[in-house]
């Protein structure tokens, strides 16, 4: 990371445009950082996976993890105005048919988070947003423990991120 990160649009991000960072999971960034390695290799010879450790502020974080804010109610009222027939594939495709190329493009649930985050920051600073990921495969037939789940932190302002270490796998 030579610069600045960079917050470029990619349709079907799960939690918007942001920069993407697992929380407190250094393996599995790892793990996510030599896979895009490999896809971005085909097309850019010589890149290199690496992993950015990041000291990130959170006061201005919508946080899913907990709905003592209301963000919870104030998706499920913009979702219900907004998306008439989904775009993407429900949790289910990961068992079913983890092979299909468009399983984790979720263009629903990034226009809607896009629009909470312009909604949201007309009344209050938002920095980023945190939220919990099922991914994976189930660790048994009936789980709810999928042995890539993660929080995931997205980072949607430069100045929310205090400090930064860059690490070449």
């Amino acid at each position: 990371m030579a610069g600045d990160f960079q917050l470029f649009p990619r349709p079907g991000s799960w939690l918007g445009t942001g920069f993407y960072l697992f929380y407190r999971a250094p393996g599995r960034a790892a793990e996510w950082a030599r896979t895009v390695a490999d896809r971005r290799r085909k097309k850019v010879p010589g890149i290199a996976p690496a992993v950015i450790e990041c000291e990130v502020d959170l006061a201005d974080t919508i946080n899913l993890l907990d709905d003592s804010d209301g963000h919870w109610e104030a998706l499920k009222r913009l979702a219900a105005g907004a998306i008439g027939t989904p775009r993407q594939l429900g949790p289910w495709s990961m068992v079913f048919d983890p092979s299909n190329p468009e399983l984790f493009r979720n263009y629903d649930d990034n226009d809607l988070v896009n629009a909470y985050v312009d909604i949201l920051s007309q009344q209050r600073p938002v920095s980023s947003i945190m939220a919990a990921f099922i991914e994976g495969a189930p660790l048994f037939q009936t789980s709810w423990l999928y042995d890539h789940s993660h929080l995931c932190i997205s980072v949607l302002t430069k100045d929310a991120i205090r400090s930064r270490k860059l690490f070449e796998l």
